[in-house]
């Protein structure tokens, strides 16, 4: 049927509005579509950042770099109290090949500040490692504090009895601190508790229970006497003709501490000395008594003396030149000649109870020794030793029990 003009009118614009309505609402929706895409993408991105952040973080050994810890290499030992230092030598040698062997530097040392102005002054330090105290003030009682200086955390060990009642205490002693070294030199920690809690701990309430009863008493502790023996090469000045004489030294030493007695003998080849007239041979044996005086820097020590030298020259019969048989001379065959000496020494440990050293000294002979020739008015001097003397040896020494 057809419709009126009016209607189709209306019809029309009907269908031309319906026909453009699809086209704006798929606009509308495309650029929704794009930017809910643009914000999920941003947000993925985001939390991807934070996600991969919080990963790497959680991963053990990633993050701020923390303080290299090749940069501390020093181990610190201070003992405070009177430790006798014949235990104080024992106690260095048994750490210094375990320090050295994992290239550490060891300082051991005798301190009479407090343990705690101690402990904190070395952990200032930026290259220390390990921070150690040996508090032996209580003969029987001894403590051992093993400072982190790294982390600032220590651990107190206790030695009931010292080496008063355990010989084997020192031993202890160095195994705990290369043991300590060893493990904080490889990133692992020796002690939980901090500086504070550990130096504020009191001593363990543990009494020492008495020794039982022997049949014998037990060994002293050894004291601070120390004899040593040795035998070398020594060299001394003598005459122009002769300058220097060869031989062979023995010595004795008797030490106190840093203080004591060193006597040295020494016997030289036979001298010749070849004159205008003739010939003739001088025997020397020389001896000296000096007090001495040490000074130890771990394996290292030196010493000097001061005494009294002499020597016994031993002239034989003389031998002339061309068809006589003998040249007459002036004097006996025997003289010994005195004087003051002093004398300087250095000294290699190379064991525990072996040494080396090499010294040197200076004695002078007042008297005027003279060899003349007999049977003639002028008399003349066939030779003269020199009043000044310089010394020197090189010898093995042995500690002896």
């Amino acid at each position: 049927m057809a419709l009126p003009k009016e209607l189709r009118s209306v019809q029309k614009r009907a269908g031309s509005d319906l026909s453009t309505q699809p086209e704006w609402i798929n606009v509308a929706s495309n650029w929704q579509s794009a930017v809910g895409r643009g914000i999920a993408i941003v947000l993925l991105a985001v939390t991807l950042d934070v996600c991969t952040a919080r990963a790497v973080y959680a991963i053990p050994g990633i993050g701020p770099p923390a303080t290299n810890p090749n940069e501390r290499v020093t181990v610190a030992l201070a003992v405070f109290g009177d430790l006798p230092s014949m235990f104080l030598d024992t106690l260095t040698r048994l750490l210094e090949p375990e320090i050295a062997h994992t290239q550490l530097t060891l300082n051991v040392s005798e301190q009479s500040m407090p343990l705690r102005v101690w402990v904190d002054s070395e952990r200032k330090d930026p290259h220390a490692l390990l921070v150690a105290a040996l508090d032996v003030q209580q003969n029987d009682a001894w403590r051992l504090v093993l400072v982190d200086a790294a982390r600032g955390r220590a651990v107190v060990r206790d030695l009931p009895g010292g080496v008063a009642r355990d010989r084997a205490a020192l031993e202890a002693v160095g195994n705990m601190v290369a043991s300590a070294a060893h493990a904080l030199q490889e990133g692992l920690e020796v002690a939980s508790r901090s500086v504070d809690d550990a130096l504020s701990e009191p001593a363990s309430p543990k009494e020492v229970a008495p020794a039982p009863a022997m049949s014998a008493p037990p060994p002293p502790v050894p004291n601070r006497f120390q004899v040593r023996g040795g035998a070398g090469f020594g060299l001394a000045s003598f005459e122009r003709r002769e300058a220097v004489s060869y031989g062979i030294s023995v010595e004795l030493a008797a030490l106190v501490e840093r203080f004591g007695l060193h006597l040295a003998l020494a016997r030289y080849r036979p001298q010749e000395l070849k004159t205008t007239p003739g010939s003739f041979e001088v025997d020397r044996t020389a001896f000296s008594v000096a007090a001495v005086a040490r000074r130890e820097w771990g394996a290292l020590a030196a010493e000097l003396g001061i005494g009294v030298a002499g020597e016994l020259l031993q002239r034989s019969a003389a031998v002339a030149n061309g068809a006589a048989p003998a040249m007459p001379m002036l004097g006996g065959s025997d003289l010994v000649r005195y004087g003051p000496l002093i004398e300087l020494a250095g000294r290699l440990r190379l064991a525990p109870y072996l040494s080396i050293s090499v010294g040197s000294g200076w004695s002078y002979f007042p008297q005027q020794i003279r060899y003349l020739e007999a049977g003639t008015t002028t008399r003349t001097t066939l030779a003269s030793p020199w009043p000044v003397v310089a010394l020197g040896r090189i010898a093995f020494e042995v500690l002896l029990p």
